[in-house]
């Protein structure tokens, strides 16, 4: 284990909130909400600043299965067109992977249930902590709700598989 690894994982990195007791940063709150500490967690758990990082992350320790690269429209319209990209030596397809892959569990991308972290499953109807069948919404024949999550996750983007 490397020395920035054990920072990082016992909380004295770089973070905000470590930072900001040693009066070496103003506030411990993260650029992306400012009611939102910047800590371990957050940072590798939810903060979309870092979503590029945390998804190489979880592609390297083999957590997800299905890697989705984040490129510009032009970018993605010339790799669709070529049909193929080059990691390091290797020459790999690409192709439009619309849809999303899509975890059942907790409706999360990039992942499937097999490989998904969560305990609980979310409703695909509402978002609760409740499977479909179960939902109070769908009963009462309510309208889906989108969920924040995966507004954030989406917006802007466009996706393809290699």
């Amino acid at each position: 284990m490397t020395s920035h690894l054990a920072q990082t994982l016992t909380g004295h990195g770089g973070f905000s909130q470590y930072l900001h007791r040693f009066k070496l940063k103003d506030s411990p709150y993260c650029a992306c909400d400012p009611a939102k500490i910047q800590d371990v967690l957050h940072v590798l758990e939810e903060c979309p600043m870092f979503l590029r990082e945390r998804v190489a992350l979880e592609t390297e320790i083999g957590v997800i299965c299905h890697p989705v690269p984040e490129v510009s429209p032009a970018l993605y319209t010339r790799l669709i067109k070529a049909g193929f990209v080059y990691v390091g030596l290797q020459r790999r397809p690409v192709w439009d992977q619309s849809p999303l892959v899509q975890c059942s569990r907790c409706l999360g991308f990039s992942h499937s249930k097999k490989y998904c972290r969560e305990l609980n499953d979310k409703c695909a109807h509402c978002g609760d902590d409740h499977t479909g069948p179960l939902c109070p919404g769908r009963k009462a024949a309510q309208p889906p709700k989108v969920h924040q999550l995966h507004e954030s996750r989406l917006r802007g983007r466009r996706s393809f598989g290699i």
